[in-house]
């Protein structure tokens, strides 16, 4: 065993990887690690940069949820850590008030500074050093260190900003390196290329355009109008506004993303200085009668939205588009700016960094890296699985494929959701305790099955504003519960549904077809930009092939989380017998079914291996 490593006894194949990290780093290079979740690739990838001299790091997490692993591994090997996670989240003056947009925020936040006015980030400047590093590491859970700064009367963001520049490593989420103007507040003009980047969960890179996109609701534009009808009475805007409404009224939505043509949008919309200029005299309009500081963190503007989304238009190999999503009070229309080449989002990342680690237990193959995100450094792939051999023992898991029934497009009716509704139901009436995990290819394809279902079942459907939170809290009060979720969303995504005994709570993982991407405008219009670079057969293979095995990897590691964990998988389509996928996936297939009927057997007959 190499000194200073945390732990007595390494699992197969940690040394070996740190090593291989701690090499990648001194060449600058691209380092993707492939390996699932139990083999310790957090401790892996930490000491691989103690045995590389502890260079400056940024380590990115998806979620804030992700920040305490990385927290607590530094801690033992003795790299000096500081965190940090959305500034508004950690604000002691918002006490978790959820509508306030970002955009908002920070502008309210420096006005406060600006006059000190903000209590808590005065109190900064009397506490040294010293005092806030001691608060940070005398806990375990960064969010332990948020309560205990605020309690002291301090500002949390900036308490943990000022130790950045002693610290060894800084643990962040995705848009402080994404996000070219959240990323300057933490790196500076100088950016990224003093820094080892650690991407963890790096399979989300398929979804990088999502971060970096623009919105502007229905909701947000009739909102603007009224406040600017009430702050100004200008009427330009106001006629603009009613024009944009009218334009998004009469736009007829697909399914997915709707092509919109931004020059129309440009057209009615114009200058976004005038914009910008507008947002700021209702601002201070609305502080001017406000000296209470809570107060005065909570102003909204909206007129900033159509500000920020004016400006955005003109932004190269942007796109615009409509869609409509589902709310509390039903579906309105959303207009959306997001590039068609994502490798826009990543390319000042990749190009600047001093090296880069990718960490994932399903990344996508080498070359997506190189075609899809145009990485044009040196990649070295290692999988830990094929170098070392299996991280949990094979016979841990029973894979079926279920030939019966299929979610292809041109195939879905109301008999297929009734056969995904049967076999659900099939579930519940023949397993034992635990969660059974449910993913559909798309929200449309679930609510289809869910409302086919007629026998009386415990479940929990995902909706856009399901927290991770409340389903943990159920699946521990549930001793048997159906979780409905969507691929690639926030439950099939890095969720742990353990016991308080730390066993995986998932007994079943039931992939309900194949989640290839919806094929709307936005997928085509890359779809065609991608295919002129790598030609048809490899845009086809990575827009859709790639992201639905991803997806489907994604979905079936929820359920073994430990050695001691069993689990059914079941693959829910005949296009899984295609060699293809499998090989994608990984996975051998202990049974082919061909009926329900027998499906149904095949459920009596294992009931026992995996409860």
């Amino acid at each position: 065993m190499l000194e200073g490593f945390p732990y007595k006894k390494p699992r197969i194949g940690q040394l070996e990887t740190a090593l291989e990290i701690a090499k990648a780093v001194r060449e600058h290079t691209v380092f993707s690690l492939q390996a699932p979740t139990g083999f310790g690739k957090t401790v892996s990838i930490l000491y691989g940069l103690v045995r590389s001299g502890k260079p400056e790091t940024l380590y990115i997490v998806r979620t804030r949820n992700e920040l305490t692993q990385p927290f607590r591994e530094a801690k033992r090997l003795g790299i000096k850590p500081v965190f940090l996670y959305s500034k508004k989240a950690m604000c002691p003056l918002l006490a978790g008030d959820e509508e306030l947009g970002i955009i908002d925020f920070w502008e309210n936040c420096r006005l406060l500074r600006k006059r000190h006015l903000c209590p808590y980030y005065e109190n900064i400047h009397s506490v040294s050093k010293d005092t806030l590093w001691d608060t940070l590491l005398s806990t375990e859970i960064p969010f332990d260190s948020v309560k205990k700064l605020s309690r002291k009367d301090l500002c949390p963001y900036y308490s943990l900003k000022t130790l950045i520049d002693e610290a060894d490593l800084v643990i962040t989420t995705y848009p402080y390196v994404f996000n070219p103007y959240i990323r300057e507040t933490l790196v500076g003009e100088e950016g990224l290329k003093d820094y080892v980047l650690v991407i963890d969960e790096a399979h989300s890179l398929q979804n990088i355009a999502d971060l970096v996109e623009r919105t502007l609701s229905e909701n947000k534009i009739m909102w603007a109008y009224n406040e600017i009808r009430h702050y100004t009475g200008y009427d330009e805007p106001l006629d603009k506004l009613a024009s944009l409404l009218e334009y998004v009224g009469r736009m007829r939505c697909g399914r997915g993303y709707t092509y919109v043509d931004k020059r129309e949008l440009s057209s009615i919309l114009g200058n976004p200085l005038e914009w910008f200029d507008l947002a700021q005299e209702i601002r201070s309009r609305k502080i001017e009668s406000l000296a209470d500081p809570e107060r005065t963190a909570r102003i909204r503007i909206h007129t900033l939205s159509i500000a920020y989304f004016t400006g955005s238009i003109e932004q190269e190999g942007y796109e615009a588009f409509l869609a409509t999503r589902e709310g509390n009070s039903g579906t309105y229309k959303v207009l959306t700016l997001k590039p068609i080449d994502p490798s826009i989002a990543v390319k000042d990342v990749f190009e600047n960094a001093k090296a880069i680690i990718l960490s994932s237990g399903t990344l996508p193959p080498p070359d997506y890296y190189r075609d899809v995100l145009g990485i044009n450094r040196s990649i070295v792939y290692y999988d830990v699985e094929e170098i070392h051999g299996p991280v949990f023992p094979p016979e841990n898991r029973i894979a079926l494929v279920l030939t019966y029934v299929t979610s292809k497009y041109t195939k879905r009716s109301r008999t297929i959701y009734n056969i995904y509704a049967d076999i659900v139901e099939a579930l519940w009436n023949n397993l034992g305790n635990g969660v059974f995990l449910v993913v559909y290819p798309s929200y449309e394809f679930m609510n289809n099955v869910i409302s086919s279902i007629r026998g009386e079942i415990d479940m929990i459907v995902e909706r856009e504003n399901t927290t991770i939170s409340t389903v943990l809290e159920v699946t521990r009060e549930k001793r048997k519960l159906v979780v409905n979720s969507v691929a690639g969303g926030k439950l099939t995504e890095g969720i742990e549904l353990r016991s308080r005994s730390g066993e995986s709570l998932v007994k079943v993982v039931l992939v309900a077809g194949i989640p290839y991407p919806l094929p709307d405008d936005y997928l085509e219009l890359s779809r065609k930009n991608l295919a002129a670079r790598v030609g048809e057969d490899k845009a086809w293979s990575h827009l859709f092939f790639d992201v639905a095995t991803t997806r489907v990897r994604q979905a079936l590691g929820r359920a073994i989380r430990s050695p001691q964990d069993r689990a059914l998988f079941i693959l829910a389509d005949h296009r899984y017998m295609d060699p293809r996928i499998l090989r994608r996936l990984k996975i051998k297939v202990n049974k082919v079914i061909v009926s329900h009927r027998e499906f149904i057997r095949v459920l009596r007959l294992v009931k026992n291996y995996i409860s």
